[in-house]
C-alpha cells in the first residue's frame, strides 16, 4: 500500500486516513478515529489516576513516619529531663538513656515496618538490641 506524508494506516481499516481534515474522510474513518481518541483518553486518565494514587500513598507514608520520629524525639527529651532530676548516678543516667533510646527506636522501627512493609531490618534490629543491652548493663553497674 502506498502512503505519503499526509496519510497513515489504521489497524482496523484497509483505507488510509487523510490528515488534511475530516472533509476528506469517510464516516467510517471518522468514527474509527473518534473511537481511537476516546480509548486513548481513557487510558491516559487511568494512568494519571494510578500515578496520583501512588504519589498520595507515598506522601501519606512519609507524613506518618515524620510524625513518629517527631513524637519519639519529644518523648525522649521530656522523659530524659525527668530522669536527670531524680537519678544521681552517671551510669544509671547513661543506662536509662540507652534503654529509653532503644524503646523509642523500637517504636519507630515498628511504625516504619507497619507503614512501609519492608523486611530489610537487620541493621535496625541490631541497633535496637545493642542499645537495650547497653542500657541494661549501665543500669546494673
Amino acid at each position: 500500500m502506498n502512503t505519503n506524508q499526509n496519510e497513515f494506516n489504521i489497524e482496523n481499516s484497509n483505507k488510509p486516513v487523510s490528515l488534511n481534515g475530516p472533509e476528506h474522510m469517510s464516516l467510517e474513518q471518522i468514527q474509527l478515529v473518534k473511537t481511537m481518541i476516546e480509548e486513548a483518553e481513557v487510558k491516559i486518565l487511568q494512568q494519571a489516576d494510578r500515578r496520583i494514587s501512588e504519589q498520595l500513598q507515598t506522601e501519606r507514608i512519609s507524613s506518618i513516619t515524620v510524625f513518629g520520629f517527631f513524637a519519639s524525639i519529644i518523648t525522649f527529651l521530656t522523659v530524659e529531663f525527668q530522669f536527670l532530676k531524680t537519678v544521681d548516678s552517671f551510669n544509671k543516667i547513661i543506662g536509662f538513656t540507652f534503654i529509653l533510646f532503644a524503646l523509642l527506636f523500637g517504636f519507630n522501627l515498628g511504625l516504619d515496618y507497619l507503614v512501609k512493609r519492608q523486611p530489610n531490618y537487620l541493621f535496625y534490629a541490631a541497633v535496637f538490641i545493642s542499645s537495650l543491652i547497653a542500657g541494661l548493663i549501665f543500669c546494673c553497674l
